[in-house]
């Protein structure tokens, strides 16, 4: 490489803000640098500019900065990564004419921010009746706080009708039986380890919630929506995290494909 760069870690930023950092590069042969390319969205951002425009010895350095840049930034927290190439003519031949440098940063948030995954959660099919049916089919989902702050979990309800993620959507509360939850109106959707109310996700936790799906009917089984207060200092935000939405949990037949419906055991939630 003609020149030797620096790479940037931004660290964590929150949402809403920026970063600045500066790059530093030794030149190894003489060059001219005409420029960039810079990956990564928009969200680092520098410009050329910055770049000395005159040829440049060899021993001789230069720096210009980058910015990560958050203030436009809708997505949930995450590691940000970039390259940025720098483009050079070189006096010597032999040299590569592009040096990447590689940038990464952390988009941070203070407010607690509920994740769940997968959003569409599959359970193995039931042959109705049968041994195994008696038993049911398990799978589970993971709860997770992406945000800083910690997250309070203080009710969880399930839909009874179509739902619009309006206050007036038809929601009926989970109820606890012995220390397992009950997801469904029918009970055909239980967890022994659903986090009770009350609980405290810490910021970047997480919890696995097994599943389980038992009945002998055959029937539609959507398991709509998860409700959560989300408390983010004295102030509360009531969300709803929901079936119709982005957060919507459908349950699915693994083996529909060998029924043709109406008869698939647990036929797939038409959206």
């Amino acid at each position: 490489m003609p020149l030797t760069c620096n790479s940037l870690n931004f660290g964590s930023v929150l949402i809403g803000n920026y970063s600045r950092m500066t790059i530093t590069c030794t030149v190894k042969t003489p060059i001219t640098v005409l420029g960039m390319i810079l990956g990564g969205g928009g969200l680092f951002q520098s410009q050329n500019s910055s770049l000395p425009s005159t040829k440049l010895a060899t021993g001789s350095t230069f720096s210009f900065p980058v910015v990560f840049n958050l203030t436009q930034y809708k997505s949930s927290p995450a590691v940000q990564t970039a390259v940025l190439n720098l483009l050079t003519n070189n006096t010597v031949a032999g040299f590569s004419t592009q040096v990447p440098i590689s940038m990464t940063g952390k988009a941070s948030s203070n407010n607690s921010i509920l994740s769940m995954s997968p959003l569409q959660v599959s359970f193995p099919g039931l042959v109705v009746p049968s041994a195994q049916s008696n038993a049911g089919s398990v799978s589970s989902l993971v709860i997770s706080n992406l945000g800083q702050n910690a997250m309070n979990i203080t009710g969880y309800a399930f839909a009874t009708g179509p739902y619009n993620n309006s206050a007036n959507s038809p929601v009926t509360n989970v109820t606890f039986n012995k220390g397992v939850a009950v997801l469904d109106v029918n009970g055909y959707f239980t967890s022994s380890d659903l986090p009770p109310v009350g609980t405290i996700i810490q910021g970047g936790a997480a919890t696995t919630v097994n599943l389980l799906f038992n009945t002998t009917v055959l029937l539609h089984h959507p398991l709509s929506c998860f409700q959560t207060d989300i408390i983010i200092g004295a102030w509360k935000l009531f969300q709803y995290f929901c079936c119709i939405l982005h957060w919507r949990l459908q349950f699915r037949c693994l083996d529909c494909k060998r029924y043709k419906p109406p008869h698939c055991p647990l036929r797939k939630v038409q959206q």
